[in-house]
């Protein structure tokens, strides 16, 4: 398998659909207008990056998105987030499609779902790892103001 084949695989807008699904998810457990249009391109990046998967996967239910901006070790994520999110933009774009096919979604300065789903219900260990890590990034930016998120992370290509 070459490297264009692996891209493939792993941005796949069916499995990208889906986390977006559980991030969506996450966002509502804790907030019923949804998430702010713009950061649901935040999603993909922070859910594809190994290190930040790992510790989205294992956060405490308090914690706030400070937990990964004031870690020393992703500093190199954080640093390159903006080219990150223009690469995956386009990938997130198809897969929000995707999603909007599959279920009822509101689409204005919030994206919103109607049916919420449940990582613990997958059976696939790594997969199931992956929509944890999204809901709990759901959660997490749920939690803040979008404005004071986009600052914190120094987002300019929204």
């Amino acid at each position: 398998m070459n490297a264009k084949d692996l891209e493939l695989l792993i941005y796949n807008p069916f499995h990208l659909s889906k986390i977006l699904h559980h991030f969506l998810s996450g966002v509502l457990s804790l907030d019923d207008k949804g998430v702010k249009s713009e950061l649901i391109y935040l999603v993909i990046p922070f859910v594809l990056d190994e290190k930040v998967c790992y510790k989205l996967q294992n956060l405490n239910i308090n914690s706030r998105l400070n937990v990964i901006i004031e870690n020393k070790s992703y500093e190199v994520f954080m640093s390159q987030l903006n080219e990150i999110i223009l690469y995956t933009k386009k990938k997130t774009k198809h897969s929000l499609i995707l999603l909007a096919s599959a279920t009822n979604m509101t689409f204005d300065d919030y994206i919103k779902i109607e049916e919420k789903i449940s990582f613990k219900k997958e059976d696939d260990k790594i997969l199931k790892d992956i929509y944890k890590a999204s809901y709990n990034l759901g959660m997490l930016i749920a939690k803040e103001d979008c404005i004071i998120i986009m600052k914190k992370l120094r987002i300019n290509q929204l």
